[in-house]
């Protein structure tokens, strides 16, 4: 099913200056839970979830991105949690949710390569995580696991290719993790700054 938005639901907002000088809350407040709550999280929760990946740009719109969803409970699931290592199973199996993002790696019109693909997918799962934020529900990304013990997980599709694996959930309460936990928790989130990243900074001047 293709969702078409109205043009004018898409009409950028007027904002003070102050505010649109500020860095989103959702933005600066992101983190990334250590375990998760024991919540089922609904239907429509994931659904949503999901539809707001669909929202992130890409190139010639192609929307390269494709999910595989288990949910607790299940073989998926099991199966997602059996490929990572072993670092990370211990904490993600806390996870109501296990999303297994993809792209596809060619045009759909003419099955050039699309270099950008997996850049795309980068921006839905930003876009993912930060509606998340917005739900009081937390988005943990998780590289560490086995790519090629993935792709038999996959409906077969020669450019369909797996990327990153993201546990969702209620992120469990602050008093009900262990030591190590609280203090993975409670550790600043250390980001560079503007001028470490950007190479000339001549248009701030």
């Amino acid at each position: 099913m293709t969702l078409t938005f109205p043009m004018q639901d898409c009409v950028r907002q007027s904002h003070s200056k102050a505010e649109v000088l500020d860095i989103s809350n959702l933005i600066k407040n992101r983190k990334s839970a250590v375990r998760f709550a024991d919540r089922r999280l609904k239907p429509k929760e994931i659904e949503t979830l999901i539809e707001a990946a669909c929202h992130a740009p890409s190139s010639r719109n192609e929307q390269p991105w494709r999910f595989v969803i288990a949910r607790s409970g299940t073989a998926d699931f099991d199966a997602f949690i059996g490929i990572m290592a072993p670092s990370n199973q211990a904490w993600a199996q806390t996870a109501d949710v296990l999303v297994l993002a993809c792209y596809v790696d060619v045009f759909s019109s003419d099955g050039l390569a699309n270099r950008t693909a997996i850049y795309d997918l980068g921006a839905a799962v930003a876009f993912l995580a930060l509606q998340a934020e917005f739900m009081d529900l937390s988005a943990h990304q998780i590289g560490g696991f086995d790519i090629k013990k993935a792709k038999p997980l996959l409906p077969e599709n020669p450019h369909l290719q797996p990327c990153v694996i993201v546990a969702i959930g209620e992120a469990e309460t602050i008093d009900r993790l262990n030591e190590a936990e609280i203090q993975k928790a409670s550790r600043n989130r250390i980001r560079n700054s503007v001028s470490d990243v950007c190479l000339s900074l001549r248009a701030f001047n």
